[in-house]
């Protein structure tokens, strides 16, 4: 349960990372 628990929240701070970074790329 806590696996699941860090995997969502790599899945979720990955997320906003790739979203917060492209835009700059752009």
């Amino acid at each position: 349960m806590e696996n699941l628990i860090i995997f969502v929240l790599a899945i979720y701070v990955g997320y906003h990372v790739v979203w917060n970074v492209t835009p700059a790329l752009h």
